[in-house]
């Protein structure tokens, strides 16, 4: 078993999601979850023009929060922004699947690579307390408790490879990742996703047992093996939902 030295690091110049830019002011702030909430869950669906007099109405803000918290939905890749017509949630393409999974996988790879030689006890307990609570919630079958808990998870595990650029590359493709997430989740109500399920905490564990052990080139391997079951999981709903098979760029 290969392990690598833990780098000294000065932890001032690290970016982390907490201290990452957001919207100024409460009221931005306030519609910005809002918004990223509602767009995560696909309530507002993909290629949807959001109305920014309902909005306004609804969460009783002026229009400039409202334009601000926009601006930052489309810096994370969930809004895009037309010139003089507004904005509209991000579209989901398909064709674009698979520069989304060949970005994911690799990611994912180099932050589990980093987070098994560069991670601290306190980073350890972290990324276990999210693995517990993606059970609990998955246990109970709260697929909004389970989507938040999982994005989570691998969010502590990028916490831990100390590395800024890597931490927001995560959390915005984790973002897309979870809108992906609800097209499984909508099939709860018609199928039993039981083995789904234990297969997916069966993966967070032995990931975060890598990461505990230093196990860089393990916690590598498993990181590839995430993302494809989670990549064959969408593509059987996708393929599923539009009766044909989900088209791919030849590799």
């Amino acid at each position: 078993m290969r392990k690598s030295r833990t780098p000294r690091t000065d932890s001032a110049r690290l970016t982390s999601r907490s201290t990452r830019r957001q919207p100024r002011g409460q009221g931005a702030a306030l519609v910005y979850e809002y918004l990223r909430d509602m767009i995560l869950r696909l309530e507002l669906a993909p290629g949807t023009k959001i109305d920014e007099t309902r909005v306004v109405n609804e969460l009783q803000v002026s229009r400039t929060p409202v334009r601000e918290a926009l601006v930052w939905l489309s810096s994370d890749g969930l809004v895009t922004i037309l010139p003089n017509r507004g904005a509209l949630v991000t579209p989901l393409d398909v064709m674009e699947l698979t520069q989304y999974f060949e970005a994911l996988e690799l990611s994912h790879r180099a932050v589990q690579h980093w987070a098994a030689a560069r991670r601290t006890p306190v980073d350890l307990q972290n990324i276990r307390n999210a693995m517990h609570a993606y059970e609990t919630a998955a246990a109970s079958k709260d697929a909004i408790a389970m989507s938040k808990t999982n994005m989570e998870f691998h969010e502590a595990i990028a916490v831990a490879a100390r590395n800024g650029f890597f931490e927001t590359m995560i959390a915005q493709l984790s973002a897309q990742g979870m809108r992906l997430s609800w097209i499984w989740f909508d099939s709860f109500s018609r199928d039993d996703p039981h083995k789904d399920i234990e297969r997916t905490i069966e993966e967070h564990r032995t990931i975060c047992q890598a990461i505990e052990n230093r196990d860089v080139e393990q916690a590598e391997h498993l990181a590839s093996t995430h993302v494809e079951t989670f990549r064959e999981r969408l593509y059987a709903q996708l393929s599923s939902t539009m009766g044909k098979a989900v088209p791919t760029i030849p590799g």
